[in-house]
């Protein structure tokens, strides 16, 4: 039976109004995708999940090796955040995996290669641009805008935007709304900015009222927030 593991079930979304002709970006992919599959299996979305960090690559190759039967299952307590089942919710999704593509790129309000800090412990697998772990220690990876990504890929339109991105996404958003028309159905954010010391909450809060003004919350659990365009 298809599932989502708590750690990648965050996402709030109303996927009974999915349809197999939309298409979701998804950011952020770490090492748990069980919800990518499971919408996959679900509703055959066109799903493109875009990391670009090291780890989150070598993960998608291992679940998409797993499902297709190229690679035995192994149990790993860093995957799905440690959920036992993680492996059969990949192997048990009925996810159509023609339709999910990987880009090793991320999402920002600049088109370069920009340093990411890495996490405190080397178990941990989120890296992120506005040091949100206060660490030293960084590597050099792209980053591209959404204007930018949807132009590669020749995209016209997305319906359903999700972002799990260590900060990253308020910038990202603040670019969207101020510099493009690109308006996604759906906006599904987790809101991590305000762990920046610096930052404060003040920039979060002030996208969520910028948002507000074209999009209504649907749902908001903690830091969670789904919106939708009214």
């Amino acid at each position: 039976m298809a599932f989502i593991t708590e750690y990648g079930g965050w996402a709030n979304l109303p996927y009974y109004q999915f349809n197999e002709n939309m298409t979701m970006y998804s950011f952020g992919a770490g090492e748990d995708i069980s919800y990518e599959y499971y919408l996959s299996g679900k509703k055959n979305l066109n799903i493109y999940i875009f990391d670009p960090t090291p780890r989150a690559i070598k993960h998608f190759k291992y679940c998409k090796d797993i499902y297709i039967g190229d690679k035995e299952p192994i149990y790993d307590n860093k995957l799905g955040g440690g959920d036992m089942r993680y492996n059969d919710a990949i192997l048990y999704s009925n996810a159509n995996i023609d339709k999910i593509k990987y880009i090793p790129c991320g999402l920002y309000d600049k088109n370069q290669v920009i340093d990411f800090f890495l996490p405190k412990k080397k178990e941990w697998v989120s890296l992120s641009i506005n040091n949100l772990q206060n660490t030293k220690e960084t590597i050099k990876l792209e980053v591209k805008t959404i204007d930018k990504l949807m132009n590669s890929l020749s995209h016209k339109n997305i319906d359903i935007l999700k972002l799990n991105i260590e900060g990253a996404e308020v910038a990202s958003l603040k670019y969207m709304l101020k510099k493009t028309k690109i308006r996604p159905k759906w906006i599904c954010v987790k809101f991590e900015l305000k762990r920046d010391l610096q930052s404060g909450s003040k920039p979060t809060n002030e996208l969520i009222e910028k948002l507000s003004i074209e999009y209504n919350i649907i749902y908001k659990h903690m830091d969670n927030y789904t919106f939708e365009l009214k």
